[in-house]
């Protein structure tokens, strides 16, 4: 018998519960779970296995771990979602930007073929949570203040299509910053296309004080910054110089 089990019951609005939002709502809650495993609460890694499953209206699946946390992770877990479904005083920043992402996404499904939700483990009161906890995450991840910063991470996805724009990826923290700058920074930002980069310039934070975007002003490649060698090898450019193809791009 696990030491702990989370149930979930996911109810059709019409005669059933589409394939992709079933495999959403498997795909979030497992990542919580994970995420939550990093924080203190955590004495070791939880394997999560399938203990119960029915066919019948509401699709019910339930999952159990013998992990000596796993019971505390279950209580985590069913309290993220009742507390952004009750009070945005209430989670303040308490769990990660990522686990309030992916309790916005679980909740994505009840525009999707769902009509309701419901979380479940002995000894707690059931959850089913509604689209009010999508509001409270967009209400802390969204832009609330801005202050002259620098960020790192990797330098991916260059775009001119509309505002000229690449992404910085932090490992460590999964986190993908919007990383906007003026045309005449489109060579520059080109040639540090894949490597650890410092940018500066004005920064927007959410709420919880994390970079939600920057409009750059500087650029600076970090040395032992990651290399295209240990990318997977993309072509960029169709096999034209690159300075060629960065003058195309800027031309039009």
């Amino acid at each position: 018998m696990p030491k702990a089990e989370l149930t979930i019951k996911v109810r059709a609005r019409e005669d059933f519960v589409p394939v992709r939002s079933f495999l959403a709502v498997v795909q979030h809650a497992l990542s919580i779970l994970k995420d939550l495993e990093r924080a203190p609460i955590a004495e070791r890694i939880a394997e999560w296995k399938v203990s119960a499953a029915s066919l019948q209206s509401p699709l019910s699946f339930t999952i159990g771990s013998d992990a000596p946390d796993s019971p505390a992770l279950v209580r985590e877990y069913l309290a993220i979602f009742e507390q952004a479904e009750s009070s945005i005083e209430s989670v303040q920043s308490k769990w990660s930007e990522r686990v309030l992402q992916n309790a916005k996404g679980l909740v994505s499904v009840l525009n999707d073929g769902v009509s309701q939700i419901t979380f479940a483990t002995q000894g707690v009161a059931p959850v089913s949570p509604t689209q009010r906890v999508a509001a409270t995450v967009d209400y802390f991840l969204a832009p609330a203040y801005e202050d002259y910063g620098t960020l790192e991470g990797s330098l991916e996805t260059l775009s001119v299509h509309g505002k000229t724009r690449f992404n910085i990826y932090d490992p460590l923290t999964g986190r993908v910053i919007a990383c906007y700058f003026p045309m005449e920074k489109l060579e520059e930002a080109h040639a540090a296309f894949t490597k650890r980069v410092a940018v500066s310039g004005n920064t927007k934070y959410s709420r919880m004080g994390n970079p939600v975007s920057i409009h750059v002003e500087n650029i600076r490649v970090l040395e032992g910054g990651i290399q295209p060698s240990q990318l997977a090898e993309t072509d960029l450019t169709g096999g034209m110089d690159s300075g060629k193809y960065v003058r195309g791009l800027r031309d039009g």
